[in-house]
């Protein structure tokens, strides 16, 4: 079961990348995934098969990183691996 906040960011991003991404490559990439959870400083993005996992963890993943960056004042640093999600953990940003 997803984390209600960490769907509302996700909506959130979606929304964002919605306006960035082409159609079809956000009905095939990006429709079908969920925010699972916030969890020890990562952002985890549950999607519904590795195939997909990996095609946004390479081709959209500097687009994907930005959109949850520019919601939590957060630089989302790196993606890494799990079976059934993405997680992208973050570094605080620092203050100018």
């Amino acid at each position: 079961m997803a984390d209600p906040t960490a769907q509302r960011i996700w909506n959130t991003a979606l929304g964002q990348l919605q306006l960035r991404v082409t159609r079809p490559n956000y009905d095939t990439w990006l429709k079908n995934t969920e925010g699972v959870r916030i969890d020890a400083g990562a952002f985890v993005v549950g999607v519904p098969s590795e195939f997909i996992k990996e095609w946004l963890s390479t081709r959209m993943r500097s687009l994907v990183c930005q959109a949850l960056g520019d919601i939590r004042a957060v630089r989302w640093r790196s993606l890494s691996r799990s079976s059934d999600a993405m997680a992208m953990e973050t570094a605080r940003r620092t203050a100018p």
